[in-house]
């Protein structure tokens, strides 16, 4: 099975990993993105398998207990130490786990050694990728995290955001970068009754970020994940 992604620097240590479809991208952060903020505490900072993961998230997130997760995700944001320690964790290898690590230290290597934060999205996906950017901003820019911060700690609307949070799976360790990142770059559903508080992390954004265009891709490849020897 073959997939074509690219591989840009978005911003100093912030990288992008850009595939064609959502499946491919979902496919390789999940692991990696799962113990970074899984709403499992068995999952989160633990060691489990493909299987044990898909049979949870089926039976716990849909109706029909099919695995949604690359319909259900297609963003995904996760600081580099979080993936080397996933994968000293962690002994099962699928070929998106290896593309993964591979990835990981070729940037590694690439930059000189050093922390560094990696998103995904699918190509074209313009509202996704500035979410995720946000998250990487936040990581990467000391300045940017504590005003980001200091805006959250000062909405009334926190408690509310946190519970919203909670229903959508995603772990309170990451409340505060994810209510950034959505206040910011675009509103879920669920929290569009709350568009008033969102003109000053909009305008953060906007300065940060600044008049972004896609900068020329580092790497470009097709790969065959599957490919028999």
């Amino acid at each position: 099975m073959k997939f074509t992604y690219s591989l840009y620097e978005v911003q100093p240590k912030v990288y992008l990993v850009e595939t064609d479809n959502v499946y491919d991208v979902s496919m390789i952060f999940w692991r990696a993105q799962e113990y970074y903020e899984s709403s499992n505490p068995s999952f989160q900072g633990g060691s489990f398998t493909l299987l044990e993961y898909m049979d949870w998230y089926s039976k716990t997130y849909s109706e029909d207990h099919c695995f949604t997760y690359s319909v259900d995700y297609v963003g995904f944001n996760v600081p580099s130490d979080v993936i080397l320690q996933c994968y000293t964790d962690n002994v099962e290898r699928t070929p998106y786990d290896e593309f993964m690590l591979r990835l990981t230290r070729d940037i590694f290597f690439m930059q000189g050694g050093g922390r560094f934060y990696l998103i995904g999205a699918a190509r074209g996906d313009m509202s996704t990728l500035n979410h995720e950017m946000a998250h990487g901003f936040f990581y990467t820019d000391k300045d940017y995290r504590q005003h980001m911060t200091a805006l959250v700690n000062e909405l009334p609307c926190k408690k509310e955001m946190s519970k919203i949070l909670s229903e959508m799976m995603y772990a309170k360790n990451i409340h505060t970068d994810e209510i950034q990142a959505f206040f910011s770059t675009g509103l879920a559903k669920e929290m569009k009754h709350l568009k008033q508080y969102t003109k000053p992390f909009v305008a953060a954004f906007k300065r940060k970020r600044g008049k972004f265009k896609l900068p020329t891709p580092i790497k470009t490849e097709t790969i065959d994940l599957f490919q028999r020897k």
